[in-house]
């Protein structure tokens, strides 16, 4: 019997394809994986004063998951970027009076499994699309950026 062709084989590993990505499509990955799970989906969503950015916003029932997409892995540098990502999420809920409560998450393409760095998930690219639809289970667990006086 024939193997499939081994470009399948790769296009079926999420972690594979994705190292092939531009940084754009990577961002395109991660707002089609929460779309495809019910999420309304936003890239490149910009604030001035702060000025920040957040690569990908998906919102679902007044929650949004804040994902800032690292296409490399600086792991000296995690807690920096996710207590950044952290605040990034904390504008998004000032801002849009629509969303009660945000899980700021860092999506990497270098990590093995789930882990947290100053309470925001970093995930692997692999394991985002069930951290997605698990992520209301654990939220007691996660930094939750909430409504309200900080």
């Amino acid at each position: 019997m024939r193997q499939p062709h081994s470009r399948w084989n790769r296009a079926r590993d999420p972690e594979r394809v994705s190292q092939q990505l531009s940084w754009k499509d990577f961002e395109q990955l991660a707002a089609g994986i929460l779309s495809s799970l019910g999420y309304r989906t936003r890239t490149n969503v910009r604030f001035t004063k702060p000025r920040m950015e957040l690569d990908v916003v998906g919102v679902s029932a007044g929650l949004a998951i804040a994902v800032d997409c690292k296409h490399w892995s600086r792991a000296s540098l995690l807690s920096q970027f996710c207590t950044k990502q952290a605040a990034r999420a904390q504008e998004l809920v000032r801002r849009d009076s629509s969303i009660r409560e945000a899980v700021p998450a860092i999506l990497t393409l270098h990590a093995a499994r789930v882990r947290f760095a100053a309470g925001v998930p970093v995930v692997p690219v692999a394991q985002f699309r069930s951290f997605v639809i698990d992520v209301r289970g654990f939220m007691e667990e996660i930094r939750v950026v909430r409504q309200g006086p900080a």
